[in-house]
């Protein structure tokens, strides 16, 4: 694998420009953290630096045939730069953008990144969607649902998992489920993902009905799923042949299977050496499994990722680890839904957040205008049930 880092506007000025901000070191001194980290990685690196924009732009349009990937800082070309954005669009290979400061944290301006790669379409359609247990236990009682109100033969009523929920969750973003236990969370994630079909309302996955049968394949190659449960994902006899198993089903060759697999135990800050490769997943502790399922879902590189209580289990080090790997995936325009009951992990991750209780959206928005509301006393708690 070879990737080209891209540094943009007064990248060349590390150590000078605002050190308390931007750290002592030098561009140099940055390159060669690269280059050592990639080197260890097994991965051939290439910096490049620039102030101007038109040579960063003729550096992507290169990049295309020569790169497997970018990493890109562009500077404060972040804020405006639509001629960035569209050749990044425009090469075939997948491009990440990072930045030497948490850029939600400064001034207003730097929030918005435009080259980004995020798009208009939702990934994820919610339309006044309900679920009922009971009713997907026993098809019969599906007839008679009327506008969100659920009535099974004989007028009993069926109770409901999940009533009227409705949301969008778009490329680039995350959007993070909480409330209490069995507010609906899991159901919410499972339906995300097409492992429930709704009762009522439409369920869309890039475009597509989760409820249309003839369409599952499609759906399969667009969302991956990790379950709040990671043993009960894992199957295979080894680490290796359980992260393969999605690559090996797309018919890559064994060459490319094996490149796919190792890199998504990187990602998860896995070594795979041969040892770990070979040993039984069930062998491993249980932040292990957790890392494992979620590089076997990494390795199929879907566009639209559901994760069930993701770094539960996970001690600081590893949940630190989860949270900057989410950050890339955000970055390279992934499509992420996360249940958690952490608001530390909404506060920093999180574009959207939906508080469940009982199964109805109660709150429903940014973390700016939610997180405030959870926390009054006379609100909800970060659990998300009511006091």
């Amino acid at each position: 694998m070879k990737i080209l880092v891209i540094n943009g506007a007064n990248m060349n000025m590390l150590g000078r420009r605002e050190p308390d901000i931007y750290g002592k070191e030098d561009y140099a001194a940055l390159c060669a953290r690269i280059y050592e980290h990639a080197q260890s990685r097994g991965v051939a690196v290439e910096c490049f630096q620039s102030n101007h924009e038109g040579a960063i732009i003729d550096a992507i349009q290169e990049a295309d045939t020569a790169f497997d990937g970018i990493v890109i800082n562009p500077g404060a070309y972040t804020h405006y730069s639509y001629a960035i954005h569209d050749a990044l669009k425009a090469v075939s290979i997948p491009a990440v953008e990072v930045h030497m400061s948490d850029i939600q944290k400064r001034e207003e301006f730097r929030h918005l990144s435009v080259p980004a790669p995020t798009s208009g379409d939702p990934s994820v359609t919610f339309d006044r969607v309900s679920f009922s247990y009971a009713a997907a236990r026993n098809p019969r009682r599906r007839r008679g649902l009327f506008g969100g109100r659920n009535r099974a033969e004989g007028s009993v009523a069926t109770p409901l998992a999940l009533e009227d929920l409705s949301f969008q969750a778009f490329p680039g973003t995350l959007t993070a489920l909480v409330g209490q236990t069995g507010s609906g969370k899991s159901t919410t994630a499972e339906l995300a993902c097409a492992l429930k079909l709704p009762l009522a309302g439409t369920v869309r996955i890039c475009g597509v009905d989760t409820a249309d049968l003839n369409h599952r394949s499609d759906i399969r190659r667009h969302v991956g799923y990790v379950s709040q449960l990671p043993e009960r994902q894992l199957f295979a006899e080894t680490v290796f042949d359980d992260v393969a198993f999605g690559p090996r089903n797309m018919h890559m060759s064994e060459n490319e299977v094996r490149s796919r697999v190792c890199e998504a135990l990187v990602s998860v800050n896995l070594t795979p050496t041969d040892e770990l490769l070979a040993r039984s997943p069930f062998s491993l502790s249980g932040g292990q499994q957790r890392s494992v399922a979620l590089a076997g879902v990494l390795a199929m590189r879907q566009d639209v990722l559901v994760l069930d209580e993701p770094m539960a289990g996970l001690d600081p080090d590893g949940r630190r680890h989860v949270r900057d790997l989410l950050h890339v995936l955000k970055r390279a325009g992934s499509t992420l839904i996360m249940v958690t009951h952490s608001m530390e992990d909404v506060a920093e991750l999180a574009d959207h957040v939906i508080v469940l209780e009982r199964g109805r959206a109660l709150l429903s928005g940014s973390p700016a205008k939610v997180l405030p509301t959870l926390l009054e006393p006379e609100g909800v708690s970060p659990r998300g049930d009511s006091r």
